[in-house]
């Protein structure tokens, strides 16, 4: 039985288990008679999903930071955001419109808002709040409120590339 086949199982025996325990334990010991052990695939295939992406995810994210200094620089960006001026100028912003938006303008969508997040913070690009934490901040702009935006630190992008 090809790999191919065996993760074409998984996937309908992880349908399946949401149908009831008996057809599951049918299906788990269908595969165990096969010889493939069912955790031993799930992991497999999720290390296989886990892996395939990453790269892609981490130029994915840079694509994202590209597009979203491109679309305020050119005062086109339609989500939610503030440019603040201070001791470290940053770009409010709130990353589920950017992943929103660029996923629209892209026709993509390998990058979710805390993937995002995480590579922005690992990156050292946002403002922290004394906790070490992504300081998460809340503006009302154009009368509306804006909640859960963060501040890329604009002098850092330059450093960290």
């Amino acid at each position: 039985m090809s790999h191919e086949n065996v993760f074409d199982i998984v996937r309908e025996l992880k349908e399946l288990r949401s149908l009831g325990e008996s057809v599951a334990a049918k299906a788990n010991m269908l595969l165990n008679v096969v010889g493939h052990p069912v955790d031993r695939i799930l992991a497999r295939e999720q290390e296989h999903e886990l892996q395939v992406p990453e790269a892609e995810s981490r130029r994915e994210a840079e694509l994202m930071l590209e597009y979203l200094l491109e679309q305020v620089a050119s005062k086109t960006y339609a989500g939610s955001y503030l440019l603040e001026n201070g001791p470290d100028k940053r770009l409010l912003v709130k990353l589920s419109d950017l992943v929103e938006l660029y996923v629209a303008h892209s026709g993509r969508r390998i990058v979710n808002t805390r993937f995002l997040k995480q590579w922005l913070f690992r990156r050292g690009l946002l403002s922290l709040a004394r906790n070490g934490q992504p300081l998460e901040v809340e503006k009302t702009l154009g009368g509306r409120r804006c909640g859960h935006m963060v501040g890329i630190v604009l002098s850092r992008i330059k450093a960290s590339a």
